[in-house]
């Protein structure tokens, strides 16, 4: 079976992507400082909200909805 260039080189990219991607082995994950302002942001979103703004996307009545 043979690979095209365009297959090869994909394969290649995914391949160094997840290598750059994964943590290295045995090494301790970084620890983060809470953030208060993100329990902000995320206490904000409601459900309401959210309806709300797809419920207006949907009246411009574009394929896109």
């Amino acid at each position: 079976m043979a690979f095209s260039l365009r297959t090869t080189a994909l394969a290649v990219m995914l391949l160094v992507g997840a290598a750059a991607g994964s943590p290295s082995y045995g090494a301790e994950p970084a620890s983060v400082a809470h953030q208060p302002q993100i329990d902000d942001i995320v206490a904000a979103i409601s459900a309401r909200q959210i309806e709300a703004y797809v419920k207006k996307l949907v009246s411009f009545q574009t394929r896109h909805t």
